[in-house]
């Protein structure tokens, strides 16, 4: 089972982190009551606006950081996809929330 929760969260051994946020994590657990003190309900339309903010503000800062006009020319001339593979690749690093 799938559960968010708040940050301060004790994570079991066989539990996994799927995703981590500023403001909690994203939890794969099969004991969800030992987060039930943690626990932020997926169907909150507030934790969903700030996964969503935390998704594209990590993509600016990644898409801040390319020299996108020099990399579009230059696949221009070569034939190359750089730019294309490294929007794809952040936007795989950072998925917008379904």
């Amino acid at each position: 089972m799938t559960i968010y929760v708040k940050n301060g969260f004790q994570q079991l051994v066989e539990d996994s982190v799927i995703e981590s946020f500023s403001f909690g994590a994203e939890v794969e657990t099969s004991t969800p009551d030992h987060y039930a003190d943690y626990v932020i309900s997926d169907m909150d339309e507030q934790f969903e606006a700030e996964k969503l903010k935390f998704c594209i503000a990590n993509r600016e800062e990644a898409y801040a950081k390319l020299n996108q006009d020099e990399m579009r020319y230059d696949d221009l001339i070569n034939g190359t996809s750089t730019w294309q593979d490294a929007i794809a690749d952040i936007k795989a690093t950072f998925p917008k929330p379904v």
